[in-house]
């Protein structure tokens, strides 16, 4: 009996050590420049934030807090640029480093700002300064509270 306890430990605490990974084995994602996300994507057309906030028409009274009716979301591709694979890049202005956006990432070009929501650590891989190229064909831009 005691052997079959001393087992399953040893085993437990093999189990719990082999799952975690050294920090050097993780690969780093490679960093992209305009020349790079080109190559990648050569059908991808550049558009400005601007472009694409104009895109999707006027917000007055959308998206308030009386109910869903008046909340607009289009998608890109079908909806608006249809047919049209299309890009902005931004520079990270603003991310949850501090805990006070959670899960947002606000990127800015010379012609507009825009917020950005996602679904993973955002201090972690998109630091204020660095430049993000956010292919859009089909994800959403949707509105809340009258802000895109």
């Amino acid at each position: 009996m005691k052997i079959t306890k001393i087992f399953t430990l040893l085993a437990a605490a093999l189990l719990a050590v082999g799952c975690y990974e050294k920090f050097s084995d993780v690969e780093s994602l490679p960093l992209v420049d305009d020349a790079s996300f080109e190559q990648m994507f050569p059908e991808a057309e550049h558009i400005t934030i601007a472009e694409l906030k104009s895109a999707f028409g006027p917000i007055s009274n959308t998206g308030v807090n009386g109910g869903w009716n008046n909340t607009i979301y289009k998608l890109v591709g079908e909806d608006i640029f249809v047919g049209r694979d299309v890009y902005i890049k931004g520079k990270v202005i603003s991310d949850d480093t501090e805990g006070n956006i959670y899960k947002s990432l606000y990127i800015q070009d010379e012609t507009s700002g825009i917020e950005l929501k996602l679904n993973n650590n955002v201090n972690l891989k998109y630091k204020k300064g660095r430049w993000v190229y956010v292919r859009l064909t089909g994800l959403y831009l949707g509105n809340y509270r009258m802000m895109l």
